[in-house]
């Protein structure tokens, strides 16, 4: 029942149009880090970054969720 409602909604099945979109997103998302993780270095400018604090593990060593709250707090 799904595979003629996919056709008659979209024209065809659901699945053929996935290779291009995941060509397209993949660059984007690595371009995206390594924007971020250079904008949060740039940033710092020598200083080093301390993690942020949670209650439920500590951290040792900052992630990039951490380099990215820097960033989106400068923008």
């Amino acid at each position: 029942m799904f595979r003629p409602c996919a056709r008659t909604w979209a024209g065809k099945p659901s699945g053929s149009g996935q290779p291009p979109a995941i060509a397209r997103t993949t660059p984007v998302l690595l371009d995206l880090f390594s924007w971020v993780a250079v904008v949060a270095h740039a940033l710092l400018r020598g200083r080093p970054l301390v993690p942020r604090r949670v209650a439920w593990y500590p951290k040792a060593l900052p992630t990039f969720a951490d380099a990215l709250a820097l960033v989106r707090l400068t923008l």
